[in-house]
């Protein structure tokens, strides 16, 4: 692993990931939402907990595109379902979270 590569940041504590601007404030905040679904949204499940949480309402076009360069940061990925994304270890670093912890409810 080359010292100045970015892009696994598996091994940095939290204090420093914190220092880096590898995410915007609206970054943050939509990584914060899938940390706290447990890892996986849909675009409409993410829509929804956007506005429950911060009462402001914002495209599907938006999230999409959104979603879309944090995928292109490395921050989540796809997955096999259509409008899907889950988030990377990359994401979780960029929050400061190491692993999704376990919810005791069920996801539906």
């Amino acid at each position: 692993m080359a010292i100045f590569d970015t892009s696994d940041l598996g091994d940095l504590p939290p204090e420093l990931i914190k220092e880096l601007k590898l995410a915007g404030n609206v970054d943050d905040v939509l990584l914060n939402l899938f940390y706290e679904a447990g890892g996986i949204l849909d675009l409409s499940t993410l829509l929804v907990g956007f506005y429950r949480k911060y009462k402001e309402v914002k495209t599907r076009q938006y999230m999409m595109t959104t979603c879309y360069r944090l995928v292109k940061k490395g921050f989540l990925s796809s997955t096999e379902n259509k409008g899907e994304y889950k988030i990377t270890p990359n994401g979780l670093s960029v929050i400061g979270r190491r692993v999704i912890e376990e919810k005791n409810e069920e996801r539906e």
